[in-house]
């Protein structure tokens, strides 16, 4: 059974690809996905929106080797059902990065592509998640959920000083390179 997606721009990091024209790509069942992460936010928070836009997708999407990010705000066809892009865009991306503050833990957009993204972890035996600390959360604000996630995988800090943020980035760049591995520790 072949699967056959549209997109424009962006790259198929798989070998086994076979084209029928410029637009469509013809590849096996689960194996399209156009974009290496999904970066989940707080849209809503300017704050949040400007980092994710500017710093992170600069630092990931410019340089000698760089990573297709969907991003909500930019990527997003206006007039789609906002809950089927998600999913999709989600199911369309090796990873998904969280960007942890205190906004996120409010949002219930953001809670709902958490477990869209955890839910992965069920149905094709990968944990995508690659969880960044943007802002220290204050524990009463953390939901059981995140509260798991955070005790039961790493979690990227993001630091204050240019230094540590070289390191940051770097380590970022790392984690979205490794392939989705399980964690039998969140299969209980």
């Amino acid at each position: 059974m072949f699967l056959i997606c549209r997109f424009r721009k962006h790259q198929i990091l798989d070998d086994d690809v076979n084209a029928n024209n410029d637009n469509d790509i013809v590849v096996g069942v689960n194996q399209c996905q156009r974009y290496d992460a999904y970066v989940s936010y707080d849209e809503n928070s300017a704050f949040d929106e400007n980092w994710v836009l500017n710093d992170l997708r600069r630092n990931l999407e410019e340089g000698p080797e760089p990573f297709q990010l969907c991003i909500k705000a930019r990527d997003f066809i206006p007039g789609h059902v906002i809950v089927e892009a998600i999913s999709e865009s989600i199911q369309n991306s090796r990873r998904t990065i969280l960007v942890l503050t205190p906004r996120f833990v409010e949002s219930e957009w953001c809670y709902f592509e958490m477990q869209m993204a955890r839910m992965r972890l069920f149905h094709e035996n990968r944990d995508v998640l690659i969880l960044v600390l943007f802002e220290e959360i204050p524990d009463d604000q953390l939901t059981l959920s995140l509260r798991q996630l955070l005790c039961r995988k790493e979690c990227l800090k993001f630091p204050d000083d240019h230094l540590g943020q070289e390191l940051f980035w770097r380590r970022l760049r790392e984690e979205l390179k490794r392939p989705a591995m399980v964690d039998r520790r969140f299969i209980t």
